[in-house]
């Protein structure tokens, strides 16, 4: 599943770099301070760039840590009750678990840079490109609650082992 929305994503991005390039100017507003006024800036082809160069490497960081969770020592994982989760006998489908995990938070991450790049660029369509916290926050309080459900849902599902 979280391969098809990597697929996705990057077809979507694929998308705005092409149908967007044509309606923005050569010099986009790439950073913005607080009040959503532009303080950086960024040629057309070098945004592209950087937006694809930063899915890609976000993908690939996920999909390889997905790729090579199980071949890392217990004190490379961060888990909470650790020996218990990770001793031979769970170590397996706890392995599968933080893999199932972790390329859905990958999704997200992907999910929210479209996004956020997206109001980027809308931002660059106007005159006077801005882009305010109104514009940013929802998705970044999106992404936030998505962190705690994933903090939540991992203390739940690797509880304090029963006692002996």
């Amino acid at each position: 599943m979280p391969y098809i929305v990597y697929a996705l994503t990057l077809a979507v991005a694929a998308f705005q770099m092409h149908h967007y390039a044509p309606l923005l100017p050569d010099k986009l507003a790439t950073h913005f301070d607080f009040s959503g006024h532009p303080n950086g800036w960024m040629s057309q082809d070098g945004f592209f760039c950087f937006y694809a160069a930063l899915l890609f490497t976000i993908i690939g960081i996920f999909t390889i840590m997905g790729l090579v969770m199980h071949k890392l020592p217990d004190r490379l994982i961060n888990l909470p009750h650790k020996k218990y989760w990770l001793a031979p006998e769970r170590r397996v489908n706890s392995i599968r678990s933080l893999q199932k995990m972790l390329h859905v938070t990958g999704a997200v991450v992907c999910v929210y840079i479209v996004i956020l790049m997206q109001s980027v660029i809308v931002a660059n369509l106007q005159d006077m490109p801005t882009l305010g916290p109104d514009k940013v926050f929802p998705s970044l309080g999106i992404l936030l609650m998505f962190v705690i459900g994933t903090l939540v849902y991992t203390y739940r599902r690797f509880p304090k082992p029963p006692q002996a």
